[in-house]
């Protein structure tokens, strides 16, 4: 599918002996700017990327690395779903909030040194209203700004990121003391799968309260363990949307001294062998 050129739109219906299975096919010059629109949620990505002045540094571009794997894998998962007969407007809604999380994520991370600034409440907040920000930025850019959809568009990334933001928090209270990366991990996983079924049970219940008069018990309990199974998935897909960012914060020095900071885990002992081998060398100079 090209984004510009001669779009051909022909209707078509087969309607039997009545008349011709396709109609007339008009013509519309479609125009590369026309989409130029989808590019604001990236825009604010190369935003956050240079201009401040700690991300001028060559491996600030390492945080494009999970950004693929992400993007990459969301692709494949759509393919998948498209190939199992959902609607391909169900997965674009989908792919927005994809998009948005993903481009949320990496934002947080190219601005952590302003970030760890902040007092751990604040930090918080702030870090959620970025992702409020790129959350608006993703709907303004998609084509459901004027559609019922949007509200909820807007609502679900959010409630992810601060489920994200709380599994973390919550983490690096219990690793403050003596932690490694996969034992960080493992408890990350826990919160976040946790986080996930309380989300949407309260997600479940505010919607059934807005779109209908209130919530029946007998409907709730009866569907009570399917939300919370979706819970339990959607807790699982959000582990798995993070956890490149989250390896490249453990594996990059550059990066992994922002998470330090921000969550205020202590530092990774190092090797030290630096201090060995002057004593080595003195040694080897009283041999002598």
């Amino acid at each position: 599918m090209t984004t510009y050129g001669q779009l051909r739109i022909a209707p078509s219906a087969d309607i039997g002996q009545l008349g011709p299975a396709q109609g007339q096919a008009l013509v519309y010059d479609w125009k590369w700017c026309y989409a130029a629109q989808g590019l604001l949620i990236w825009g604010a990505l190369v935003l956050a990327l240079a201009i401040p002045r700690a991300n001028r540094d060559r491996r600030a571009i390492l945080i494009l690395l999970p950004l693929a794997v992400v993007s990459l894998a969301w692709f494949l998962l759509k393919v998948a779903l498209v190939a199992l007969r959902i609607p391909s407007s169900v997965a674009n809604q989908y792919g927005m909030m994809v998009d948005c999380l993903v481009v949320g994520l990496a934002t947080l991370w190219l601005l952590a040194p302003s970030l760890c600034r902040l007092k751990g409440g604040a930090r918080f907040f702030v870090s959620l209203w970025l992702i409020c920000a790129v959350t608006g930025v993703g709907v303004l850019s998609s084509a459901y700004t004027s559609s019922p959809e949007t509200v909820i568009l807007l609502t679900f990334p959010v409630l992810l990121a601060a489920l994200l933001l709380s599994a973390l928090t919550a983490t690096a209270r219990r690793c403050r003391g003596d932690y490694s990366p996969v034992r960080f991990m493992l408890r990350l996983g826990l919160w976040t799968t946790i986080g996930g079924v309380v989300v949407m049970y309260g997600y479940f219940i505010i919607l059934t309260c807005v779109l209908s008069s209130g919530p029946r018990l007998s409907d709730m309990t009866r569907v009570a363990p399917q939300v919370g199974l979706v819970g339990l998935v959607l807790g699982a897909l959000l582990y798995l949307l993070n956890l490149p960012y989250m390896v490249l914060g453990f594996v990059s020095p550059f990066f992994r001294e922002r998470l330090q900071r921000c969550l205020g885990l202590p530092p990774v002992p190092r090797d030290v062998d630096s201090t060995a081998s002057p004593q080595t060398s003195d040694s080897s100079r009283s041999d002598t």
